[in-house]
Formats: C-alpha cells, structure tokens, sequence
C-alpha cells in the first residue's frame, strides 16, 4: 500500500485529500473479504473508488470508527470471469446497483419493461449458462417501492426468468454483507467466516441421515413440537418427505409442510407461519 495526502491548514479545520493505492495480499486467509480503514477524529467528506463516486450504499462508518467498503468486490468478478475464460467459454457481465434498481422501479412502466424483457429474453437465448451474485449494504433498499410496481415488473419479465430456470444450467448466490451480519447479530468478519465455512460443507454427508428421517417421516401420522413458549401439534400424513442434501440447494434441508393450519398451544408468540 501506497499513500499520497494533501493538506489544507485553516484556522478552524484542516481538510485532507487523501489517496491510497491498495492491492489486496494473495496470500490472504479471506480474499473477499471488506477493506476496513482505520482513523480518528476525521469526518469523511466524500469517497471514491478507482475513480468512482461512491455513494453512502457502498461504504460503512461503524459507531467505533474506521471505514469499510463492502459490496460483491471486483475481484470476485473477475475471478469468475478467468474461470469462465480457462474452460474455453465466453462471459457476459452485466452489473446492476441496488440503488439504481429501486430508482428505476420506482417510475416502471410496462411499456418500459416490455423493451427490457425483449432484449434480455434475446440475450438469455443465447446463453448455456447463468451465474448471479447478489450483494447489497442495505438488503431492504426497494422496500419503499410500490408493491404493483413490483409485480408488474415481475410479470413483465417473467419470459426471461422462465427461460433462464428452464433452459440454462444455472446458480444464484448471495455475498455476505455487513448487512446479513447484522441481522445475524454478528460481527463482519464472523459471519463471512461462518458463510463460506456453511456454503463449502459437502452435503452430500447428510443424504444417508436425511433418508433414514425421510423413510420415518413418510411413515408418520401426528408430530408434537414442544419447548419453551411452544406446543404445536399437526399433521404431516402422505404429504411425502423430499431429502435434497446439496442437490439444489445451498444450505439445503429436508422438505415437508403440515396438513392446514398447525395447532398452537401454550404462551408465546407466532409470526408469519
């Protein structure tokens, strides 16, 4: 790491323009990992990143202080791309900001959307493959966008999606973000820690413990839940128990739903079931 700072001295506050030529260490136990920066007794102005603008989505100033830049990291990107490239392929890398997705969504208009769906559906028809990697410091960023915007865009590019499910050999995956971590109740560090440790597990040491459940499963009638604030009791009769063990899923489970609604007895509170 490189630094370079100018320093403008006045009477009241000193402002300082600072430049840092940064390359992450290969040898690093967490490659993709956020860039944390530590200071004290400054206020940031304003930030940049290889030239860009970033805007108060991409950057986090924690109440002990310092800074962290966060967001799926290029380096990831371009990771895949070499990958892609090594096994004789071509990619295509489209990149979208939350931020500017909740402004476009905002204003949607089939009509708009119709333009988009024609070209992406275009696009996706030519593709073998589809990866995603999604990442964003604040995982509610379209909750203020109107629910009927939001379905209409849904309906509108729901050719695409069925398409790319359907047609394509396909992955979708989550970067963990300081915003997980948060609502994980874990430091940064910790819960990318824990993430990647959950996502590597090989799965597929569960398939003869998930069908040794499943077979009792598909075997059971009445099943009582009960602890602390709870007492459920329903019935989960010729539903069918789906083992998936790593199959589709990461991390993965064994799939079943009760009869109707479930029971409820004793204190305590249930939301969303």
């Amino acid at each position: 790491m490189s630094e370079h700072a100018a320093f403008d001295l006045g009477a009241d506050e000193t402002r300082v323009r600072s430049r840092l030529d940064i390359r992450r260490n290969p040898a690093a136990a967490q490659l993709a990992a956020a860039l944390h920066l530590d200071g004290e007794a400054v206020d940031l102005v304003a930030l940049a990143l290889d030239g860009e603008p970033l805007g108060a989505n991409r950057y986090q100033l924690p109440p002990e202080g310092g800074l962290i830049l966060g967001d799926v990291p290029d380096a990831f990107t371009i990771a895949l791309v070499r990958s892609v490239q090594d096994r004789g392929a071509m990619p295509y890398v489209n990149l979208q900001r939350a931020r500017i997705t909740r402004e476009l969504l905002k204003g949607a208009t089939t009509e708009q959307y119709a333009t988009t769906a024609e070209v992406e559906l275009q696009r996706m028809q030519k593709m073998q493959a589809y990866i995603a990697v999604r990442g964003s410091e604040n995982i509610f960023e379209t909750s203020d966008v109107p629910a009927d915007r939001v379905q209409t865009v849904a309906k509108v590019l729901k050719p695409v999606l069925d398409h790319r499910v359907n047609k394509t050999k396909w992955v979708v995956l989550r970067w963990p973000s300081s915003a997980m971590a948060q609502q994980a109740g874990m430091s940064t560090q910790a819960f990318e820690d824990f993430y990647f440790e959950v996502c590597t597990f090989d799965y597929r040491r569960y398939g003869p413990g998930m069908k040794a459940l499943a077979d009792l499963m598909n075997k059971t009638d009445r099943v009582h839940l009960k602890g602390p604030g709870t007492d459920l009791k329903f019935s989960i009769k010729s539903i069918g128990a789906v083992p998936c063990g790593g199959l589709r899923n990461i991390p993965d489970e064994l799939l079943e739903a009760p009869h109707g609604s479930p029971t409820l007895r004793g204190e305590g509170q249930v939301e969303r079931v």
